[in-house]
């Protein structure tokens, strides 16, 4: 779990900056080629990812997103590497042990339920994270 994450880390963090902190080719080619990311658009995004990065793989865990592609945009934007290792322990680690946890309380049966009503669970998800967090700044 851990070291996939830090390879795909390392795949971002090297294929997107140079050792002296220029861009690789990869990068200007996504400057060149992609409409509308520039540079300052690649800054402004890194700073939000720097600012809101734990939050964004702590809801990583309940989103349909292959977890990878956090993982590569973590190193893409340069995101604190103890940060992510120990952010990527804890909250995949708490996915994966709940739905550990789910399959050895009710049976193998809950598998498929999970991965049909995946989307309708993780929206479900959010808004209960969304109140905790609104009743707990009251």
């Amino acid at each position: 779990m851990v070291s996939g994450s830090l390879a795909g880390y390392a795949l971002g963090h090297y294929l997107w900056m140079l050792p002296d902190g220029n861009f690789t080719h990869i990068a200007t080619y996504f400057f060149n080629h992609i409409p509308g990311f520039t540079e300052l658009n690649y800054h402004y995004i890194q700073n939000l990812y720097l600012k809101w990065g734990y939050r964004i793989l702590f809801f990583s865990i309940i989103l349909p997103v292959p977890y990878q592609f956090y993982s590569i945009t973590a190193g893409v934007f340069q995101f604190n590497l103890l940060t992510f290792t120990l952010a990527t322990l804890l909250f995949q680690g708490s996915r994966f042990f709940i739905f550990a946890w789910l399959t050895v309380k009710y049976g193998e049966g809950v598998k498929p339920i999970i991965q049909k009503n995946l989307k309708i669970i993780s929206i479900l998800c959010i808004i209960i994270i969304l109140i905790m967090f609104l009743f707990s700044a009251l």
